[in-house]
């Protein structure tokens, strides 16, 4: 299924990971905390677009919110529970162009 912003796709691409390589990863080269061993993890990735980049948390944001897991930004190294990282996907929202 696509995701829009009104006429603006919106793309990402979500794959399901092995969530004790994520957890491997992660926190094996910084002192991250994930908060428990996990049994799913979703990767939302996306390119250098704006409505991507916003499609990407507000995806990620529903599904952490819907399921009571998290968002893990791999670029900040920061773990979001679902109220912060929809609030970041609305701080990114709000700095989108119009059009």
């Amino acid at each position: 299924m696509s995701a829009h912003r009104g006429e603006q796709h919106a793309g990402f691409v979500c794959d399901q990971w092995d969530p004790v390589d994520v957890m491997d990863e992660e926190t094996s080269s910084a002192d991250i905390d994930l908060g428990r061993h996990w049994r799913q993890a979703l990767a939302f990735r996306f390119g250098g677009d704006f409505h991507a980049l916003w499609g990407a948390h507000a995806a990620a944001a529903a599904y952490a919110k819907a399921t009571d897991g998290i968002v893990f930004d791999g670029e900040s190294g920061e773990v979001l529970p679902p109220d912060k990282a929809a609030a970041a996907a609305r701080d990114i929202e709000r700095d989108l162009p119009s059009g």
